[in-house]
């Protein structure tokens, strides 16, 4: 592609975009960030990487009767094929991609498997929660960003689609 190679050779060695790791929970914020990251992923010629992080005990959206029932092995299971329905559904079959389920803290094996794909960019959504809620939830993205040894774009969903912009 003519778009990608032009705008790789005007980078710094440092700044090209190869790899770019996005984290997903499948929610419609999430699904944001995967538009950004496949839409830079296309501009930039890279490779998608999904990480999906099973913090033992959450409740997925969607999984809620499994979160107690399931065997992390279960779970593990069932989330990957959600995750490669997901990446099928929501990213241009152009764009190389590669899904994981990791099972740990949240940000810990997001930087973790970004620094292991030997990422580029991350691009993580954020749910914009402030005050108490953000105190008693925190932010995964604000982790991440803290983390990261690679530079990280937030996303933060606005009230309009990304097909209204």
């Amino acid at each position: 592609m003519v778009r990608s190679s032009l705008a790789q050779a005007k980078l710094p060695k440092r700044a090209r975009i190869e790899t770019i790791v996005v984290p997903t929970d499948f929610s419609a914020h999430s699904k944001e960030a995967v538009r950004y990251a496949s839409a830079l992923a296309t501009n930039y010629g890279a490779r998608l990487c999904l990480v999906f992080v099973y913090e033992p005990l959450m409740i997925v959206e969607g999984f809620e009767a499994y979160a107690v029932v399931r065997s992390n092995e279960q779970m593990v299971k069932q989330v990957t094929e959600r995750l490669r329905t997901f990446a099928r559904d929501e990213i241009d079959e152009a764009i190389p991609v590669q899904s994981e389920v990791r099972i740990g803290t949240p940000h810990r094996e997001i930087v973790a498997a970004a620094k292991e794909a030997g990422a580029d960019l991350i691009v993580i959504a954020t749910h914009g929660y402030t005050g108490l809620k953000h105190a008693f939830i925190g932010s995964t993205a604000e982790r991440v960003v803290r983390h990261a040894s690679c530079p990280v774009l937030v996303v933060r969903r606005k009230h309009y689609h990304t097909d209204e912009l």
